[in-house]
């Protein structure tokens, strides 16, 4: 799978001492090296740990200190040059790089490493060519004495052809070590302890693993949800171990099959789909579920997304990490996983043009297909299979022509076709012959160069899903989209140019999800958009020329989430929203001129997130807000006109968080006080506000309390014997209250101080007489633990016993 650098360690064990060596190596005089450049090879299995050891060595801090630059690039089995010395460049600089010839980027490569120690990782080699890696090679040569490569690789052989240094062949980790890998995900935490019976038999199976972390990884993931020794037994005795079970390279797949063999039979069908994601790709979440409900293995959505949960949970997939800026939601799969997915998918998913594979099928159903302009026929080898159900174009380049005969291939011939996946094709416009396509339930579109789309298109009639992301050049859509009348997700996230949507967008009766993100010249929504009375999801953030919403919003009875974030010329939301008595989450972030919420919001019954944050212009909240009384989550924050809460507000019976802070409200309604299910509440910076309610202390499940920057207040209100943890600005607050001392603050865990440290009225607060230079330090008799300020490294006593666990004091002047 793409790999990136990052790596969580607790979840690492049995490395440390290879990762020593290699980082000495890393770290060594290379005087006796004739050239710049030192080379080491890490080698392997596939499955034993070869990328996590190299991430573990990148990350190290003394290498950070080391190497000026440090560069990670995932080659796999396609050792391009350019693309790699582009991977190189893009890594050193952060930018994207797109200089079109090879000389250019050599110039580029040696530029960036002139004269500089670097570090580079070349993760998953495969190339057994020595001249392409030579050439690579001289390039590199010109960074500065003591650059150092690590290589990962399943090949001795690799390591030969690039002259490394040092190898580093890796072994399987101890039994010792892989059980700990199995048990952290066989079981919750310390629940081990309590099933002995489990753990004896677990600690077989382990063996069996041959040290491979992976199979302990996965086969740890399925048993997590087994818990009877018959079951457990089952899985050690399983014949798929078979004769050769005491041979390294024969375990990993044994342990995976039966990692395999117990998914529900739904979810086996989804994971061997995944064989048509090649090797080296990432793919989006979303995508995923998307692909599975246009093929008939989930039913919505989101159940897709949760049958990917579940393939994670048993580390068949895993996250992914995307180069793109924001790029979140990203799966990917192990190369051994993948081997996996392929052996059980058969010929029903073929890969074509990638790392150099043309083994087809023409009885495929599932395909993916890379155009580089270097894999001869792709279009030949399309037309002759005729059963596909989902075709997946990773990327396109290059040869414009062979792009071209792809879709006439793709429109002739695959008239079964139900998922067409083109993200990033290089084309110009859509054919007409597109609605030959009649069975299609998934189209992608986004970031292409469509101009404009065909009216054809609306001949789609079994289409579910169109997506048009990243569209930049596509100005409207035509009013035969309203003929798409099962379609049920319209994506129109970074349509830049769309201005309007046609009115026909009423017919969409079947429409749940309609994104509109960052469309940044739309103006108006048509009134006819009333008529999707059964959408659920309506995104409308950063459509900055958006002044108003139609009346006709009122009727969509369905919609649960709508977002408004960024709107920032919106400035009222209409009466008839309160009709939309099944708003779940309403997002109005940064809507700068929305200056008042309409009486009718009280009527949303089953509201329970309503975010107004950094709406500058708001001035007060309606007196029917009250009536909110499902409302979980109100955010306030940062809207300095704000002077006041009305009385309502204690009518929100299950309001857990409340954030205020920054607003210019003198005073707390008395009603606050009966908050009863009240966790959070913020006032940081509230600088007018001068006391609490009398009442508070009725706020028995107020938590967490954040005061900072309330200058006005005085003193800490009594009573509130259930905080835990308090943040304030303790120069204005630290007294003695009612003259009890605490305050009466028994569960208080946490206590966060900022600025000035004033201490003279707390007669139950001293500091230790002497420095102490760690993070935790001993109490004097009865007295509670000690606490350690990390900026003056002095401890603070709080010697009331129980009181407070952690004290936090950042930017303090003693």
């Amino acid at each position: 799978e793409q790999t990136g650098s990052l790596v969580d360690e607790s979840q690492v064990y049995g490395r440390q001492q290879a990762k020593e060596q290699i980082i000495g190596f890393l770290l060594g005089d290379s005087t006796e090296h004739k050239t710049n450049l030192g080379v080491i090879a890490i080698v392997g299995l596939g499955g034993l740990g070869k990328t996590t050891l190299a991430q573990l060595v990148y990350n190290d801090e003394g290498l950070r200190q080391h190497f000026e630059s440090r560069m990670w690039v995932y080659v796999s089995e396609k050792f391009d040059s350019k693309t790699l010395m582009r991977s190189i460049i893009q890594s050193l600089s952060g930018k994207e790089f797109t200089l079109p010839d090879m000389d250019s980027t050599q110039r580029e490569l040696v530029k960036q490493i002139r004269g500089r120690r670097f570090l580079l990782v070349l993760d998953d080699v495969w190339n057994e060519d020595y001249e392409l890696w030579d050439r690579l090679r001289i390039l590199l040569n010109n960074g500065a004495k003591g650059s150092k490569v690590v290589v990962t690789t399943r090949s001795r052989r690799v390591a030969s052809v690039m002259n490394a240094d040092d190898v580093h062949c890796l072994a399987g980790l101890s039994d010792d070590d892989c059980w700990l890998l199995f048990e952290r995900r066989a079981f919750e935490s310390g629940s081990s302890a309590r099933n002995p019976s489990l753990v004896a038999i677990g600690k077989e199976i382990v063996r069996r693993c041959g040290g491979m972390p992976l199979a302990a990884k996965a086969l740890g993931s399925s048993m997590r949800f087994k818990r009877e020794v018959s079951q457990w037994v089952a899985v050690r005795d399983n014949e798929i171990w078979g004769p050769s079970a005491d041979v390294v390279d024969d375990q990993i797949l044994p342990a995976l099959m039966l990692s395999y063999s117990h998914l529900p039979p739904r979810l086996k069908q989804c994971f061997a789909y995944c064989a048509m994601i090649p090797k080296g790709e990432t793919m989006r979440i979303e995508t995923l579920a998307q692909l599975w409900v246009a093929e008939g293995l989930a039913d919505l959505e989101d159940v897709g997304s949760q049958y990917v949960d579940q393939l994670l949970s048993r580390s068949l997939l895993e996250i992914g990490q995307g180069e793109e800026h924001g790029a979140v939601g990203l799966v990917k799969m192990h190369d051994v996983v993948h081997d996996l997915a392929r052996l059980v998918a058969g010929d029903e998913c073929s890969i074509i043009g990638v790392c150099g594979s043309t083994a087809t099928s023409p009885d495929s159903r599932y395909a993916s297909v890379l155009i580089d302009g270097r894999t001869p026929s792709v279009a030949e080898t399309l037309s002759h299979m005729r059963k596909l159900r989902a075709l997946y174009v990773i990327k396109t380049a290059g040869d414009q022509d062979e792009g071209e005969r792809v879709l006439r291939a793709i429109f002739s011939t695959m008239k079964p076709l139900r998922a067409l996946y083109l993200h990033g094709f290089a084309m110009k416009a859509l054919p007409a012959a597109v609605q030959k396509l009649n069975h299609l339930r998934y189209l992608d579109l986004s970031g292409t160069d469509l101009r404009k789309l065909p009216p054809a298109i609306g001949r789609l009639h079994n289409l579910q899903i169109l997506k048009l992301r990243n569209c930049s050049r596509l100005e409207a859509l035509p009013e035969s989209i309203g003929e798409l009348v099962n379609l049920v997700t319209l994506d129109l996230c970074f349509f830049v140019r769309l201005s309007s949507l046609p009115d026909s967008i009423g017919r969409l009766q079947n429409l749940q999800i309609l994104k509109l993100t960052f469309c940044i010249e739309l103006e108006a929504l048509p009134e006819s958009i009333g008529e999707l009375v059964n959408l659920v999801t309506l995104d409308l953030c950063t459509c900055p020329r958006l002044s108003s919403l139609p009346d006709s919003i009122g009727r969509m009875g369905n919609l649960q989430i709508r977002k408004l974030r960024h709107c920032m010329e919106l400035e009222a939301l209409p009466e008839s929203v309160g009709e939309l008595v099944n708003l779940v989450t309403l997002d109005l972030y940064f809507c700068r001129r929305l200056s008042y919420l309409p009486d009718s919001i009280g009527r949303m019954g089953n509201l329970q997130i309503l975010n107004l944050r950094r709406c500058p212009g708001l001035e007060a909240l309606p007196e029917s807000i009250g009536e909110l009384v499902n409302l979980v989550t109100l955010d306030l924050c940062t809207c300095p006109r704000l002077s006041s809460l009305p009385d309502s507000i204690g009518r929100m019976g299950n309001l857990r968080n409340l954030d205020v802070s920054k607003t210019c409200i003198t005073t707390l309604p008395e009603s606050l006080s009966s908050l009863s299910n009240l966790q959070l509440l913020k006032l940081r910076d509230c600088h007018r506000l001068n006391e609490f309610p009398k009442k508070v202390q009725s706020m028995r499940s107020l938590t967490h309390l954040d005061i900072r920057g309330c200058y006005g207040l005085t003193r800490m209100p009594a009573g509130l014997r259930q905080l835990r943890q308090l943040r304030m600005l303790p120069r204005y607050l630290l007294g003695d209250g009612d003259g009890d001392g605490d305050g009466g603050l028994e569960e208080l865990g946490t206590l966060n101080l900022e600025g000035e440290l004033y201490i003279g009225n707390l007669q139950n607060l001293r500091r230790a007489a002497e420095a102490c230079g760690s993070r935790r330090g001993q109490s004097e008799g009865e007295a509670g633990p000690a606490f350690v300020d990390p900026k003056l490294g002095s401890c603070l006593f709080v010697p009331i016993k129980g009181i407070i666990w952690r004290l936090i004091c950042e930017g303090i002047n003693s």
